[in-house]
Formats: C-alpha cells, sequence, structure tokens
C-alpha cells in the first residue's frame, strides 16, 4: 500500500442487494472502479432468490476490501442497517445494486468535504436506461450551506420543489450515519434519513457534477403500477411532518406540511402514468379517496414553491384524472419506443 493511499480514510460503500443478478456486477465493477484508493465495499444479500448471492461470494473472493452479509429478507432499509453495523469507514455512502457510478465519483465527495470543510457532500444524479457512463458536466455550482437550520431549510426546499431525497448521490461522515437506522419494514425510508441525517451536520456541500446513474428498468419501483405497499409514502410524509414542525426556523415547518399534503397527488400521478396493480378489489375506491384528498390540499399546493407545470397537473387531478390519463400514458409510450 502506497504512502498516499495509507493516509487517506476509509469509505464505506454499501450496497443493499435483492434479486439483481442481471445488473450487480456493473454496479460492483464501478465502485471498484473508483479513483479513490481507499474503499470497503459492504454487500449485503437480503435474501435473494436468483444468482445474486453467488456473485456477491465471487467478489469476496477475489477481492479483500469486500464484505458480504448474507441474511433473510427484509427489505432494504433492514440490509442498510446491516450494512453500518459493521462499516469501519470514516466516511460512508449507499449505492443500489441495479445502478452505477462514475469512477471519480468518491473522490469528487470527498474533495468536496475536505476542501470546504463539510460533514456531507451531494453529486447530482441522473435516471438512465444506458451503459457505464463518465461525469456528466464539471460541478462549477458549488452550493453551501452552514449550520442545521440553513441545511434544512434547504434540503426541504429542494425536496419540496422536485422531490429528491436520495442519499445514493452522497458521502456522510461515518459518526453521524452510523448513529442513525433506517425505518425498516417501509418503502421511501431515504425521506427522513437524510432528514436526521443532515439534521446532525454543521455543513453541507453540494455539486452540480453527475456521479451517480440510476437505472430506470421496467421492474424498478417507480416503473410498475401503484402497489400497496406505494401507500408507505404516507408514513414517510407523516415522518418528515412530524420531524418539521419542531422547527422554527424558516420555511421548513412550512415545507414539511407541503410534502405531507402532496402525498395523494404523487399517488395519483402515479396511477395516471402507470396504473393501479391487481392488489387493490378495486381501483376506483382508491381513485375516488386519492381525488377527495388532493382536493382538499390543492390550495396548499397552489400556494407552495411548485414548478407551475406541477401547479397544472395538480389542478388537472383535482378536476379529474381522466383528463391527465391519455396525455401522461402516451407520453410513457413515446419513451418506450424511443429508448
Amino acid at each position: 500500500m502506497s504512502d498516499q493511499t495509507m493516509h487517506r480514510p476509509l469509505i464505506s460503500v454499501i450496497v443493499p442487494v435483492y434479486n439483481v443478478a442481471a445488473y450487480l456486477r456493473r454496479c460492483v465493477d464501478s465502485i471498484f472502479a473508483q479513483t479513490y484508493p481507499c474503499i470497503e465495499v459492504i454487500l449485503v444479500n437480503d435474501g435473494s432468490t436468483d444468482d445474486s448471492l453467488v456473485i456477491c461470494r465471487e467478489y469476496e473472493r477475489l477481492c479483500p476490501n469486500i464484505k458480504v452479509i448474507d441474511k433473510p429478507n427484509g427489505g432494504q432499509s433492514s440490509a442498510r442497517n446491516a450494512g453500518l453495523k459493521i462499516a469501519e469507514g470514516e466516511y460512508i455512502g449507499f449505492v443500489d445494486s441495479d445502478d452505477w457510478v462514475t469512477p471519480d465519483m468518491y473522490a469528487t465527495l470527498y474533495g468536496l468535504i475536505k476542501k470546504y470543510d463539510a460533514d456531507a457532500a451531494q453529486i447530482a444524479e441522473i435516471m438512465s436506461r444506458g451503459k457505464v457512463g463518465r461525469s456528466l458536466r464539471e460541478g462549477k455550482n458549488i452550493k453551501i450551506a452552514d449550520g442545521r437550520d440553513a441545511i434544512l431549510e434547504n434540503f426541504m426546499y429542494v425536496f419540496t420543489h422536485s422531490g429528491d431525497f436520495s442519499i445514493c448521490n452522497c458521502l456522510f461522515r461515518a459518526d453521524i450515519v452510523k448513529n442513525i437506522s433506517f425505518r425498516e419494514g417501509k418503502v421511501f425510508e431515504d425521506v427522513d434519513y437524510k432528514y436526521r441525517a443532515l439534521a446532525a451536520c454543521r455543513r453541507f456541500v453540494t455539486s452540480d457534477k453527475v456521479c451517480y446513474f440510476y437505472f430506470q428498468h421496467d421492474s424498478s419501483t417507480i416503473n410498475t403500477k401503484l402497489r400497496r405497499k406505494d401507500l408507505d409514502l404516507y408514513d414517510a410524509a407523516e415522518e418528515l411532518y412530524q420531524l418539521t414542525q419542531s422547527e422554527s426556523y424558516g420555511h421548513i415547518s412550512a415545507y414539511g406540511r407541503v410534502k405531507k399534503a402532496r402525498t395523494a397527488f404523487t399517488l395519483l400521478c402515479r396511477i395516471a402514468y402507470y396504473g393501479v396493480s391487481d392488489e387493490f378489489d378495486d381501483p376506483r375506491v382508491l381513485i375516488k379517496r386519492l381525488t377527495a384528498e388532493h382536493r382538499a390540499n390543492l390550495g396548499t399546493l397552489l400556494k407552495a414553491p411548485l414548478p407551475l407545470n406541477r401547479k397544472l397537473l395538480a389542478l388537472l387531478l383535482a378536476a379529474n384524472i381522466n383528463l391527465v390519463r391519455l396525455p401522461l400514458r402516451a407520453v410513457r409510450f413515446n419513451r418506450r419506443i424511443n429508448r
């Protein structure tokens, strides 16, 4: 090991793995292609029924800085919590096992933390159906949030405006995130986890450099008909709402109310675009309930800092979901045939 490598702090990257044999090698190879020299990768096999565990063991035999945890299926939150327990790095990142990162992602994140004396850093991410790519944009747009209040207000504004709550494009000091657990048994667990992590930071730096590629395939969570577990969004919104209501700085608590009010709107958009799974006996009852709730919250959404196109969509959905169902599905069809 070189002197240059020895004085670099270890970064632990936690990768929850569940039935992703078709994509796992691309993910792990992209992490091992990092220009940052000191990385341990923790692959947490969460009860996979395909060849995912076989692939994990293959990497474990070949790479001394690979750790493999094999556990019964408990969901992504459970897998991440298991990885956090054994992570030895001074900094911790998360990558989903069907996604991939550019070779300079962790060098970029660590460089931002060191240059700006921050506790956490974030780069940009994009959705992709393509192959492994290089960094997009030079990352000249750097933003620094100083102090807990400013960090949380910035996060809530961005989250309210764009819906971005990912932790996979971030790097955190380990002593911050190892003290926080993901809510288990639910989806959308990143939402309140990231809030809690940022609440413990004194400085947070972000760059618009794109280094993380979120793989959007047909079986992705966001690319399927609405399922019962998608209603866990209510739990995440309520959790975030409760966290924000104790804040008196700026618009943090107001943003929390907006995100809670936006829940039915988000679910209706999903239904309009993809439909409802057969897990629901009568989709019409669900749509009627969500529409009534959305109408009750419409005033809050129209006053919120949402993009104009979102407000227009909110108005149309409040009138009738069929006004947007055909246009949205036409967009979806066009995207499918132009991949």
